[in-house]
């Protein structure tokens, strides 16, 4: 098969859920890139991490019987989420379908941040920032899931902007136990020891978000 960067690839992902990308795309990530040029099944094997399933070309049995079956040259076996896939490709492919907050749990958004990492794509997290940037005004919601984000991006000015866009979102003390399993360790004590600092035990001011936003900072 000739090979341009309009050929596309399948990517057999988490319970053989499956992702369809160019081999354009695939070339942005340094780890995709030794697969496709080295071409053999023992480089793609040394290249994808333990726990994937089994690496292009490499012959497995079926379950239905002993017969040897083998995965097409154009399937790639990860050991990867298929939605937090699609999602990154869809930013690498300069959003070929809008990027919408709310169709994306915080657990995905954060996975971007993971896959990026694993696949040596440092331009994802760029993009993902250029999402939130744009999602944190709309809503207290969208807001507060921004704010998820960017704690684990450890990007203090995105997640101070987020605390100050909160609008009518609850104090933290008064978040229901879904909410704070929802959160991580780190969002939540930052979110407390900020209001603790404005907010100190007596003061009876009327509590604001926007008054809490200079006083959040990431544990040193």
């Amino acid at each position: 098969m000739e090979e341009t960067y309009e050929q596309t690839f399948t990517l057999r992902c988490q319970q053989d859920k499956e992702v369809v990308v160019t081999r354009g795309i695939l070339l942005l990530s340094p780890v995709f890139r030794d697969m496709l040029e080295v071409g053999n099944a023992s480089a793609i094997e040394s290249q994808i991490p333990s726990g994937s399933s089994q690496p292009v070309g490499k012959k497995r049995k079926t379950t239905s019987d002993q017969d040897e079956d083998t995965i097409p040259e154009d399937t790639i076996p990860v050991d990867d989420d298929a939605e937090s896939m699609r999602l990154m490709f869809n930013l690498l492919e300069n959003h070929k379908e809008p990027v919408k907050l709310d169709d994306h749990p915080v657990a995905r958004l954060k996975n971007l941040v993971t896959l990026a990492d694993k696949y040596d794509l440092a331009l994802v997290p760029r993009l993902l920032m250029q999402v939130l940037w744009d999602g944190v005004e709309k809503s207290d919601k969208s807001a507060f899931k921004v704010y998820q984000v960017a704690v684990a991006l450890r990007h203090v000015a995105l997640a101070r902007y987020a605390v100050y866009r909160f609008g009518k979102t609850e104090r933290p003390e008064k978040f229901s136990w879904a909410v704070i399993q929802e959160l991580d360790l780190e969002a939540y004590s930052s979110l407390t020891k900020a209001v603790a600092r404005r907010y100190p035990p007596g003061n009876q001011e009327k509590f604001d978000w926007r008054m809490v936003e200079p006083e959040f900072m990431f544990p040193t």
